[in-house]
């Protein structure tokens, strides 16, 4: 069945189609259309949209970066976390986007957001033109990155108080002329600029399993409880996690440290308690000031030790792990790689390393 055109104005509202819109006017009475077969009519639809979206000479790029946030959290505070960025101007984007195609994208109510089927089919489009443009750029910087000994490098957020710095002024000290940038990326985003060749190595959380990807695990580092200089627990260890379980946790953000989430859930389900409150963060400097300035105590991997204002007690029982690995592409060939693998492994640079 063949899907009607709805048509919206600046506040989201449905327009008549005789409504101008962007100084054009719609005709007042469409042709209707004509009836196709869902799997051809989806195809040509998908290629049609695709060429039409990078042709297009008003849309943004930036606006099809974030429909494809929204459409794949359908959570529009969610979606705007992932953005680092505020909801209003998040959903404001989307309703010029859906006004400039003059199509509906998402339904919403209070209770969900949800794809409409046109959404679904824009959503296809749109991922297949941002992965032909990031590869289209990366191919031109990998050109530059072979010339130039330039290597880039993501981590997840609280790889970044452990050692993997270290590693990186390891390799900087052995090899001088090679250029090296790191991004901070969440998880899921690590795992996709692996894929795209926009990085070529992580420090991360290992993720699921991937033919086309080696996860070396170089850590596996027990929770600690962080707790505020002269707190009433300051100065016992070990500590029964379900003696924490009164106070305000000061935790990471799930999808910027998910690992480190489950393993806190499941702390939390073996010791049969749940925490009365939570302060959610998105980086681990404002968690680990927040607790140094008594706002509540936060569960970390050993790796944050040494944090002003803080002191790090054992946690009592059966202990929970974080791993830290190092993951690449095993399609990265590029010749800066080994260097940094070799090193944060701790393989001989003429031996050749094995994935865990």
């Amino acid at each position: 069945m063949a899907l009607p055109l709805r048509y919206l104005d600046s506040a989201g509202a449905e327009m008549s189609a005789k409504t101008p819109i962007g100084g054009l006017r719609l005709p007042a009475t469409p042709s209707p259309p004509v009836e196709t077969p869902l799997p051809a009519r989806a195809g040509r639809v998908g290629r049609s949209v695709a060429f039409a979206l990078l042709c297009h000479r008003t849309m943004e790029l930036r606006h099809l970066r974030y429909f494809v946030a929204v459409a794949e959290e359908l959570h529009f505070t969610r979606a705007a976390d992932r953005l680092n960025m505020s909801q209003p101007p998040l959903s404001q984007r989307i309703m010029e986007l859906e006004r400039e195609l003059q199509v509906m994208l998402f339904e919403r109510t209070r209770r969900r957001v949800e794809l409409t089927a046109g959404g679904r089919h824009f959503l296809e489009c749109v991922r297949e033109v941002l992965a032909r443009l990031d590869a289209g750029v990366e191919a031109v910087r990998q050109i530059a990155r072979n010339e130039t000994g330039q290597l880039v490098i993501g981590w997840e957020p609280l790889v970044e108080l452990g050692s993997a710095p270290r590693v990186i002024q390891e390799v900087l000290r052995q090899y001088p002329d090679l250029r090296i940038q790191v991004r901070t990326l969440a998880t899921t985003d690590l795992v996709r600029a692996l894929h795209d060749g926009r990085i070529d190595a992580a420090f991360m959380s290992p993720p699921e399993p991937e033919d086309d990807l080696m996860v070396h695990v170089l850590a596996r580092e027990p929770l600690l409880a962080v707790l505020p200089d002269g707190h009433r627990l300051a100065n016992h260890a070990p500590i029964r996690a379900s003696e924490l379980a009164a106070e305000c946790q000061v935790r990471l953000a799930p999808h910027v440290a998910p690992a480190l989430s489950r393993c806190i859930a499941a702390l939390w389900a073996r010791e049969g308690v749940e925490p009365v409150t939570g302060l959610e963060v998105d980086t681990p400097l404002s968690m680990l000031r927040l607790v140094g300035k008594g706002a509540g105590v936060a569960l970390v991997p050993a790796i944050a030790t040494g944090v002003p204002d803080c002191v790090c007690r054992p946690l009592a029982g059966q202990a929970s792990h974080v791993e830290t690995a190092l993951v690449v592409a095993r399609a990265n060939a590029s010749p800066s790689l080994r260097p940094l693998v070799c090193i944060a492994t701790g393989a001989p640079a003429g031996q050749r390393v094995r994935a865990a």
